[in-house]
């Protein structure tokens, strides 16, 4: 997957246009996504590899969130936590490398949480 034309998106503007067309998520407002993307093209490219390299290792199913977190891990160490990725970009993130990478498509597990559904375990308990 390193040779030309592998991925989808060949530039940074490329995939920055391209999450116009993610759909509306309720994690966070994807206006705010995509500001975020265009100052964070490390992050993206470090979610990407990450996601390679899981892939490259034979997982048929991985979490973004899992890959997220190992991003965390690295760009703390590496950039000395120069870079930010929010809880809330994770769900953007994982479908704009699927339209990237079309494989991950198949790989990733997808769902939108809306935390007002978690009722019970929110809410304080009753005697």
């Amino acid at each position: 997957m390193n040779g030309p034309g592998a991925y989808k998106f060949q530039t940074h503007g490329e995939r920055v246009r391209a999450a116009r067309g993610l759909p509306q998520l309720k994690s966070m407002p994807r206006a705010d996504f995509i500001n975020w993307l265009r100052d964070n093209e490390p992050m993206y490219l470090e979610f990407r590899r990450f996601a390679l390299d899981a892939v490259a290792k034979r997982r048929t199913r991985f979490s973004a969130y899992m890959i997220r977190e190992r991003v965390r891990w690295y760009t703390n160490v590496e950039y000395g936590g120069k870079f930010k990725i929010s809880n809330n970009t994770t769900p953007y993130l994982s479908r704009l490398l699927a339209l990237d990478i079309p494989i991950l498509e198949k790989i990733f597990a997808k769902k939108d949480i809306d935390y007002d559904d978690f009722g019970p375990y929110t809410e304080p308990f009753q005697f």
